[in-house]
């Protein structure tokens, strides 16, 4: 609150914007009140931390799983469906001229599938 008052902002917004800060680290893998203070490779998040303590629960050893983000797979999804658009239209159109080439060399009247 007293942040919020010398910035002239309303406390429950600095509030919100300090946890923001606070999950985006931690996905990153920095958590300095969790013990976590080893950050993830750039377009990874952290999946989950494994930490190995000794017997006086002192934190000996420390791996971050990580995974790609999501966020930057869904861009690179939509990235290879934009740029491979044309390519996809150019298989489909010509996979229905084949398979109407076909149909007009196999199809007779008792063997008509396109009615199916």
């Amino acid at each position: 609150a007293d942040i919020a008052r010398s910035l002239d902002k309303e406390p429950r917004r600095v509030s919100e914007t300090i946890s923001k800060v606070h999950q985006r680290a931690a996905a990153q893998g920095v958590a300095p009140d969790y013990n976590l203070n080893r950050q993830v490779a750039p377009g990874f998040t952290t999946k989950r931390v494994s930490t190995a303590y000794n017997m006086d629960n002192e934190i000996v050893l420390q791996w971050h799983i990580q995974e790609p983000e999501r966020v930057k797979i869904e861009e690179l999804i939509a990235e290879f469906k934009e740029t491979n658009k044309a390519k996809h239209e150019e298989i489909k159109t010509q996979s229905k001229e084949i398979k109407e080439e076909i149909r007009a060399i196999v199809e007779t009247e008792a063997t008509r599938t396109s009615d199916l």
